[in-house]
């Protein structure tokens, strides 16, 4: 598996760039109006959809035609294995609108967690909640214990059990986020879908990692329209001695190949520990930009700034370029840390990071002192005490030229005898 950062793995905006917002400010007008437009075909689209759901015709030509007009245009490659007693569907997940598309495709059973989808469209497809703090072999026992109820309500026919073992929301063009192994053992063969969605004209992403299903509803009726392609992957099944997590990365590997894309080892605990830390960083320098006043330098008129402006102690820095930039960083998230504390804790860690979370721990001492200046002799000190000024001011012009001579020669002297201690000259 590939190593790749979490934020390439999550969109986190719904504009790639500023330059695409440029052609959008003309479009605006045609988009308001084709969403509300849309709107109302997508209710009466709903209500076709929710009572004839079991009607093969109208569940694959009128409804798709009426979501194409909505600005869902869905394609597909391959088919369902309908051969097979028991089934279990992977698909990657790309936006929150992608249990109502499948539908739009197939028949099947969703498994979701209990608190992950409220109020989305996933509560017009059949399926199944488990529970957070259920065990692994709970929540299989839930899901069959599920299907063998629906097999018996139907005669029969069994619908596959449909998963998204990502966990979470991921962007699908770079990477696909590590499966989780529940879907693997429920001992049945697996069939990979993959999803790929696309939209023309407009650099808006499709979806967020935290947007709502309504605002990724509301952008696809703004846009012109949304391809979303399905494809069906051949069907995997386990080998008599493969384990639960190798088949997982076989399937995770297959899925990922048939994309295009490259599978990684990022969970969905790295994503929420990544935005964690992404709106604590927020707050820090939204919090900093507001307690730091704007500073203004002394005016000569102000003896007094200018005194204490002389007695502030020489900015600190490294000789490494690379710690420096880092201390740059640090300070402009902790204006407040002194800089030399910061560059000593960043000499140790070498991680901007590491050195803020320390900070924030009280880890690092902020109050630190400058390094004392070092310790004077007594003959130093007694050096240093050594006036040359003339005792008196004498009267005589030849009085004064005498202690003009001895003061300089007491100089020399004071200068000879530090000489002689600085290299230890007896």
């Amino acid at each position: 598996m590939a190593t790749v950062n979490v934020e390439k793995i999550v969109i986190l905006n719904r504009f790639q760039n500023g330059l695409s917002l440029i052609p959008l400010i003309f479009y605006i007008p045609i988009g308001v109006l084709l969403m509300v437009l849309r709107c109302f075909i997508f209710i009466h689209a709903l209500i076709i959809y929710y009572f004839l759901s079991k009607i093969s015709f109208v569940h694959s030509v009128l409804l798709r035609l009426m979501f194409t007009v909505c600005g869902f245009v869905v394609t597909t490659n391959g088919s369902i294995r309908s051969d097979r007693q028991q089934l279990v569907l992977v698909a990657n997940h790309m936006t929150s609108l992608d249990p109502f598309i499948l539908n739009l495709v197939m028949h099947y059973i969703l498994v979701v967690e209990a608190s992950a989808h409220r109020g989305d469209f996933t509560v017009m497809c059949n399926q199944v909640a488990i529970s957070g703090e259920l065990s692994k072999d709970d929540c299989v026992q839930l899901i069959k214990k599920t299907v063998e109820g629906q097999q018996a309500l139907s005669l029969g026919s069994t619908l596959p059990v449909l998963l998204f073992p990502e966990g979470g929301r991921a962007n699908s063009i770079l990477g696909l986020m590590k499966f989780r192994t529940l879907p693997f053992q429920l001992g049945a063969a697996i069939q990979p879908i993959g999803i790929i969605a696309k939209r023309w004209f407009f650099d808006i992403n499709i979806s967020t990692y935290s947007s709502p299903w309504w605002a990724d509803l509301l952008f696809s009726f703004f846009v012109p329209f949304t391809v979303y392609s399905i494809k069906f992957m051949p069907l995997t099944e386990r080998r008599e001695s493969e384990s639960s997590d190798q088949f997982c990365e076989r399937v995770q590997s297959n899925l990922a190949r048939g994309l295009g894309v490259c599978s990684t080892e990022v969970t969905p605990a790295d994503v929420k520990d990544f935005m964690k830390d992404r709106r604590e960083t927020r707050t820090l320098r939204s919090a900093s930009s507001v307690v730091t006043p704007p500073s203004s330098g002394p005016t000569p008129s102000h003896p007094e700034q200018t005194k204490a402006k002389q007695q502030q102690p020489e900015e600190v820095t490294s000789s490494d370029p690379a710690l420096n930039v880092m201390l740059k960083h640090v300070r402009e998230v902790l204006p407040h840390a002194t800089t030399r504390a910061v560059l000593q804790d960043l000499e140790q860690t070498r991680d901007v990071d590491v050195t803020i979370t320390n900070i924030l721990e009280g880890r690092v001492d902020l109050e630190q002192k400058p390094p004392s200046p070092p310790q004077q002799s007594a003959s130093e000190k007694e050096l240093d005490a050594t006036t040359f000024k003339a005792s008196s001011f004498h009267k005589q012009a030849p009085a004064r030229q005498m202690s003009l001579q001895e003061r300089k020669q007491a100089m020399l002297d004071t200068a000879r005898q530090r000489y002689k201690e600085k290299h230890g000259i007896p």
